[in-house]
This record gives structure tokens, C-alpha cells and sequence, in this order.
């Protein structure tokens, strides 16, 4: 129970940070001249800004806490 909920919050956390990734893509895009290339380093997210660390751990206890209160079974 408590690995399905890990991989939950984690699946949780790996699609808000491809949303938040492609959303700060575009915002830079926009303001950019044409031709112009943008580099994103998902690491120094995690180095330089320590939101980044509570927001994956609040999705693990998120996902682990959705997954204890799933029915052990579902009557069909």
C-alpha cells in the first residue's frame, strides 16, 4: 500500500512539474525574441528553489494518503 501510494505522488509530482516546465517554456517563449532557444535544468530547480523539494514531498503524502483511503475491495 504505502509503494503504490510512493509511485502515486510521484506520478502526481512528475505531471504538475511537465505542466509547470511547459507553462514556464512558453511564458519565456513569449517574451523572447524569434529563434530564440530556451534551457531548463530541472536539477537546479531542485539546488537553487526549495519549494520544488516540499512540493514533491507533499505529493508522496498525498498520493500515500489517497491510496489508504481507497476500499480494499469494490463490490461489483
Amino acid at each position: 500500500m504505502l509503494l503504490k501510494g510512493f509511485f502515486l505522488g510521484l506520478g502526481i509530482f512528475g505531471i504538475a512539474l511537465a505542466i509547470y516546465i511547459t507553462a514556464m517554456t512558453r511564458f519565456i517563449l513569449k517574451t523572447a525574441p524569434p529563434g530564440a532557444t530556451v534551457g531548463i535544468d530541472v536539477l537546479s530547480m531542485f539546488k537553487h528553489n526549495p519549494w520544488t523539494v516540499v512540493a514533491l514531498f507533499a505529493c508522496v503524502a498525498l498520493g500515500v494518503s489517497i491510496v489508504a483511503m481507497w476500499p480494499a475491495r469494490v463490490a461489483s
